[in-house]
Order: structure tokens, then sequence, then C-alpha cells
């Protein structure tokens, strides 16, 4: 079955996939080197990666099957894709019942302590750490296979469209969205992988109650993003709900530090704006407001209509904009191009310190 599975794949395909785990094991070897060292200990470099390499070869293994079964059930199907949800949801089940004890016994292993010494109680314990990581794991493949799958279909589309229609004003328009689509694409893996991170120190901590917590508002998050992610527009209203599972993902992570206040002119959130337009915006607001803070530091978000334009703004009362960082990052830069494209210069975006208190990022667009 195994072999199957890899036969049916090209050599660059596989390459991939073991280059990618190949990578993630070099970054927890050389997290867990760094760490160690730091606390006085002695540590080879070497030996912690061979021991780490087997744990992340299962996931480069497991990837195969994940590609098989989206194979069978593509998310992306316009008409089956829900059903096809609770199908990959049975599955993954059944594979992490057991993938994750093969992955327990390696990452044992890895820190020195092989399994068949817990006892039931720690076993079980490690058990159930191990899967809520080996969850996010899926999750994080499945999501990446469903983003290629996408973008693939969308260059699929455009090459037809650019084939079969003579009308050029009919063409732009196409390109324009498919720009938009793969501009809207770049936002879940970078969400998740934040996500990923956080879900990781929680399970290091030890925080359970907390880890499962996240774990929720993640699925809370894939279903939203598998389910209206074609959606160009949204209601204001649902882009606040939408962004709020971040804000309390990111609530539950800094425990007590971070506050967001809203205040919410009625009027705005029956109006159209960009998907996952405001997700950036609070991410970089809070890595660098609470998040290069050692106390506690609140962000506010603000909307207003008037004159004819919707006004939305962020801000956090941390870090200070240098010269050099004008809103740079992928995110500021994502939600820039967004607006560009679809409102050209019925909008403006802006990023500017505060009466030397804070950092406040505005958005302005105009209302049909």
């Amino acid at each position: 079955m195994m072999l199957a599975l890899f036969k049916n794949l090209s050599l660059r395909t596989i390459t991939v996939i073991f280059l990618v785990w190949t990578l993630a094991a070099l970054s927890m070897t050389t997290q867990i080197y760094l760490n160690t060292r730091l606390s006085g200990a002695a540590s080879n470099w070497f030996e912690v990666f061979f021991k780490q390499l087997p744990a992340w070869y299962l996931c480069a293994i497991l990837t195969p099957f994940i590609l098989y079964t989206y194979k069978q059930y593509p998310l992306h199907h316009a008409i089956n894709g829900k059903h096809y949800f609770a199908r990959h949801l049975f599955i993954a089940v059944c594979i992490l019942a057991i993938f994750s004890n093969l992955r327990l016994w390696c990452m044992s292993y890895a820190i020195g302590r092989l399994a068949w010494q817990f006892t039931p109680q720690m076993y079980l314990h490690a058990y159930f750490a191990q899967v809520l990581w080996d969850t996010v794991v899926y999750s994080l493949i499945l999501l990446a296979i469903y983003a290629l799958n996408v973008t693939k279909a969308n260059k699929t589309n455009l090459i037809y469209a650019q084939q079969t229609l003579l009308d050029n004003a009919e063409l732009e328009n196409l390109l324009k969205e498919a720009k938009l689509e793969t501009l809207k694409l770049q936002l879940s893996p970078h969400f998740l992988f934040n996500t990923l991170n956080t879900i990781n120190s929680l399970v290091r901590m030890n925080d359970q109650n907390a880890a499962i917590k996240i774990t929720s508002k993640l699925g809370d998050f894939l279903r939203s993003t598998l389910y209206t992610e074609n959606a160009t527009f949204v209601y204001l209203a649902q882009e606040l709900e939408d962004i709020s599972i971040y804000a309390d993902i990111e609530t539950l992570r800094f425990k007590g530090r971070l506050n967001i206040i809203k205040e919410i002119d009625e009027r705005s959130l029956r109006i159209e704006v960009p998907h996952f337009i405001l997700q950036p915006l609070l991410e970089n607001a809070i890595k660098h407001g609470v998040g290069k803070k050692i106390d506690a530091g609140f962000i506010l978000i603000r909307t207003a209509v008037h004159d004819n334009l919707l006004k939305i703004s962020i801000y956090n009362d941390g870090e200070l904009l240098s010269t050099n960082k004008n809103g740079q990052g992928i995110g500021l830069k994502n939600v820039r191009s967004r607006l560009t494209y679809i409102y050209g210069e019925r909008s403006s975006f802006s990023i500017m310190n505060v009466d030397n208190k804070g950092v406040e990022v505005n958005i302005c667009i105009a209302i049909n």
C-alpha cells in the first residue's frame, strides 16, 4: 500500500516532501540544541538531529496518505466539498490513532526516555499530548494541499479563459480575481504556522487545557477558511467575527496580558469588505504590541461611517514604528495590494505612530 502511494508520486514531489520534513527536523533540532546549551547542559547537535529525524520522517510517510485521500475527496470541489469534510475527519481520526502512537515512540527515543518505560498513566498523558500535536500537523498538511489545489485550479481556469474569451474586459476581471485569490491564499498558511507555534509552546509547558481550547479554535478557523475563502467580499460583521477566532487564540496565549477593545459603528456592520482584510492587521498589532512588552497591553479596533466612507483603524500601545520598517511585512503588503486591486484610488491605507504612545493602522474605503 505504502509503496503504491509513493509509486504514484513523481520523484520531484517525493524529494520536496522529504526536504520539507528534513527542514522541520533541522529547525526543531536547532531549537532543542540552543535551549540545552543555554541551560548549561552538554549537547551534540548531530546526535539530537539524528534522534529527531525518525519522528519527522514519519510525517513524510504520512503526507502521501493525505495526498491520496484528498485526491479521492477534494475539499475544493464546489458541490461535494462540505460532504467530503466529514469523510476527511473520519479518516484523520483513524490514521492519527495509529500514527500518534508511532510518533510517540519516536519522540520518546529522541528525548532519551523510551515509551515502554512509561507507566500506563504517563503513556496516556503523553499519547494525548502527541495526538494534539499531530492533529495540527495533519491539518497543516491538509491545508497546504488544499491551497495548492485551489491555486492549480485557478491557473487552469485562467488558461482556459485566455483561450476562449474574446471579451477583453471580462478577461481582465478574471485575471484580477485570480490575483486577489492568490493574495488571500498567502494568509491561511501564515496564520496556521503562527497558531502551530502557539500550540507547540503550550504542549511543551504542559498546559493541556489551553492547548485543547486553541485546537478547537483552529478547527473553527479551518472550517471558515475551507468554505468561505471563495467569497471575495463579506459583511464587516462577518469579518469581525472571523478575526475573533484569532483574537481568542492570542488571548489564551498571552494569559491576561492582552486586552482587545472594540468600538464599532453599527452602520458599518452591513458594509461589504474584502474577506480576510483585517486578520493580518490584528496579527501585526499583536506581534508588535503586547508581543514585545513585558507588561499587559491593549489593542483598540474602531469602525466608523462618515461622508460615504468606511473607516477602520486598529491601534496598539506597543513598540513605535521605526523609519526603516514602515509596514513592510507580508501581511501589511498583502492588505495594500488587495485594496489597490479592488478599489484603486477609492481606498487608502496608512500606518503611523500616534503621540509617541503606540501605532495605528487606518483603512478608508469609499462606499458604493
